[in-house]
């Protein structure tokens, strides 16, 4: 199981490195995680042992308490995450609705000069200047990337003279952020899903046929006639959605099915080729040639 929360933490460091260190010109700033119980502490093993002095320019950044958020609650307790990456494409990836969660950060802001602290503050509230940005997770390559509101709660706290024991003179500010996080389930469940079907009308006492519709409807290519092998044919709709591409005909008397792999390419047991979504073009080879007057068929869905 990946651990979500050190995600939020890794983003939120990425974040200040790119916005803030970038700032000061030739500066190294030292970054690192802290604890509740440990935050100064932490900062304090930072010193240097020959002059008892912290490195700064330096950013703390600690994790404070979290808890589920019931205002951002989902009743959908399904999310569909798309087709499994398996050569039939005929399972759906879902898994439970990610859990909101609320997580703050305590970002202490640590620099010997003003003008460096000024830079970094004014970088805080033109970012924030409508109380929160959106801060991107990737949980893992099925939910991909996730963005997710960071607000700044309340302004920037001045607590340079909070540590009077700090040695040599050291500007210290608070900013807190909270971030609208969610909890995703990576216990995926894989749904088999009909992407065709036949309906049949019949006589129920002779069950002689009077009608059969196809969903989505059936497109007939080309009619075989026993020798030819290639067809370049084209489908009645436009644009085709990748992986529902099914071609059917009969060969030596049995059905035969040739799929499409979501990009472009056509495969089955007696033939293969290549297929435009955008136009319809199919390209198809048999190794042996579909039976005299049986139809070459297509049933597939659009995307609009």
């Amino acid at each position: 199981m990946i651990d979500m929360f050190q995600l939020y933490d890794q983003a939120i460091l990425t974040w200040l490195n790119d916005n803030l260190s970038s700032l000061l010109v030739g500066r190294t700033t030292q970054m690192l995680i802290a604890t509740p119980r440990r935050g100064f502490a932490e900062v304090f093993s930072g010193r240097l042992v020959d002059n008892n002095t912290l490195t700064l320019p330096r950013i703390s950044i600690t994790r404070l308490d979290h808890a589920n958020d019931p205002e951002r609650y989902c009743k959908t307790r399904v999310r569909r995450l798309g087709w499994c990456d398996d050569d039939a494409k005929k399972r759906l990836i879902s898994a439970k609705f990610p859990s909101p969660v609320t997580i703050p950060y305590q970002i202490d802001l640590w620099t010997r000069f003003v003008s460096e602290m000024n830079l970094w503050e004014q970088k805080f509230l033109t970012e924030f200047d409508a109380q929160y940005i959106y801060i991107t997770i990737r949980p893992d390559d099925v939910w991909q990337d996730k963005s997710h509101a960071t607000h700044l709660d309340g302004g920037i706290v001045d607590n340079s003279d909070l540590e009077p024991d700090e040695g040599e003179r050291a500007i210290r500010k608070t900013v807190n952020l909270r971030m609208e996080g969610r909890l995703y389930d990576q216990s995926w469940v894989l749904t088999p899903v009909v992407k065709a079907f036949e309906a049949q009308w019949r006589n129920s006492e002779t069950e002689d046929l009077y009608y059969r519709a196809y969903f989505p409807p059936l497109d007939v290519l080309a009619v075989g006639d026993g020798n030819q092998k290639v067809f370049n044919v084209n489908t009645l709709r436009t644009p085709i959605s990748e992986s529902t591409l099914l071609i059917n005909t009969v060969i030596g008397g049995s059905g035969d099915l040739t799929t499409d792999d979501g990009n472009g390419n056509l495969s089955g047991p007696n033939a293969s080729g290549t297929v435009d979504y955008t136009t319809g073009a199919i390209s198809l080879t048999y190794t042996t040639a579909p039976d005299d007057t049986e139809d070459i068929t297509a049933t597939y869905f659009t995307s609009v």
